[in-house]
């Protein structure tokens, strides 16, 4: 078994722009939430169909026991990200700023999982880090609002 640190998520804030909020094609048959479901949750009972899943994934509001579930099945989705989870945002109709939401929600800090949102967020400008170069290369030289010397 291997552990890992927490990872914080970035506010969701960060995830509320076009690339986030984009959803890819949506699957009828949901073939990605099965795998996963069927691969780490075979013999669980009570077990929820590919087509809840979905609809409690992409849902405004959720149960806690909904959101339980889409916790298990992110961090259980996350052990290969760039298969499971990429294939769930490019595939199935979820966005990205949708399973912010979850982690959100359910104050998720699975590393694996909260790196690979995190790589999609856009980080306020009062978040960047800034440098400031020497006097000498900043003569004659304007600070722009954004940051930059022109």
């Amino acid at each position: 078994m291997i552990l890992y640190e927490k990872v914080p998520l970035l506010p969701l804030a960060s995830f509320d722009n076009a690339r986030c909020r984009r959803r890819g094609p949506l699957d009828s048959e949901h073939a990605v939430l099965r795998q996963i479901i069927g691969r780490e949750f075979a013999g669980a009972g009570g077990r929820p169909t590919s087509s809840d899943l979905h609809a409690w994934l992409v849902a405004d509001a959720r149960s806690p026991h909904e959101l339980a579930w889409c916790s298990e099945v992110l961090v259980a989705a996350s052990a290969d990200p760039w298969f499971s989870l990429r294939a769930m945002v490019g595939e199935d109709a979820v966005s990205i700023h949708d399973l912010a939401r979850i982690c959100t929600e359910d104050s998720c800090a699975h590393a694996p999982l909260t790196n690979w949102l995190n790589q999609y967020a856009d980080q306020p400008a009062s978040e960047l880090p800034r440098l400031t170069p020497p006097a000498w290369a900043i003569k004659g030289l304007t600070l722009t609002k954004q940051g930059y010397y022109v």
